[in-house]
């Protein structure tokens, strides 16, 4: 059983269209709801809860195409931008769901996310590194934004077969408000490998994050000081 441990609704697309299926389960940490206001209002919403049940709704559909059901589709009570405020939840969550699981697949730590990042966080202290595995999704590492390659090697990707790719665009199709996400990813090729032990009190990389220059709720130094603190406890 692969389970998967991904911030916000669409994630799971990203990482591991080709290997979604009936063997299967998702578990997004957050709801996928900002409470900033600019983020549900500009997607044309008058609440938070409106937009997160929107875009649930948009990755039940892109699931269901790889015969992925809603009961395998579970979420976390908390507001996205805010899974480093709930990492004792989310480690409880996680380990309460290992029983049957063979493989964890979560993000890479990376500075794209501060979401992204607390999902890496919370499986390394959930799981045992044998289990784990990481996909990449965006960073700011050399300057410009780069999707779907990790930071360091190994670039660990699989070649998607035609049908795999024609199937990956019909999920990202299932998306219309999170356009301007996908069509930075490639279809052609998806990339995961063994996840190794981060340390989380270090940035993922030298210089500005690319979440710091988006608004999206934390500085680096704000970020690590609830890790630390949640590290500290463990």
């Amino acid at each position: 059983m692969l389970l998967i441990v991904v911030a916000h609704y669409d994630d799971e697309v990203i990482a591991a269209s080709h290997r979604l299926g009936a063997d299967c389960r998702i578990l997004h940490v957050t709801d996928s709801g900002p409470r900033n206001p600019k983020y549900f209002t500009r997607a044309g919403f008058d609440t938070r809860e409106a937009y997160a049940a929107h875009r649930r709704q948009e990755m039940l559909r892109a699931v269901a195409l790889a015969g992925v059901t809603e009961a395998q589709c579970e979420v976390l009570p908390v507001a996205d931008q805010e899974a480093v405020r709930e990492l004792p939840l989310l480690v409880a969550e996680i380990r309460r769901r290992l029983p049957g699981v063979d493989t964890v697949l979560t993000h890479a730590y990376e500075g794209g996310h501060p979401d992204h990042d607390a999902c890496a966080l919370a499986c390394q202290v959930a799981v045992s590194q044998a289990r784990r595995e990481e996909s990449p999704f965006y960073h700011a590492a050399h300057g410009p934004l780069v999707a779907g390659e990790f930071i360091q090697p190994p670039q660990t990707c699989v070649s998607l077969t035609p049908a795999q790719q024609a199937r990956r665009a019909a999920m990202f199709a299932e998306f219309p408000s999170q356009g301007h996400v996908f069509s930075r990813f490639p279809l052609d090729r998806a990339c995961a490998r063994p996840a190794p032990v981060y340390d989380f009190l270090s940035p993922p990389h030298a210089g500005t994050l690319y979440y710091e220059t988006r608004d999206l709720g934390f500085t680096w130094l704000e970020w690590r000081a609830l890790a630390h603190r949640f590290l500290q406890d463990c």
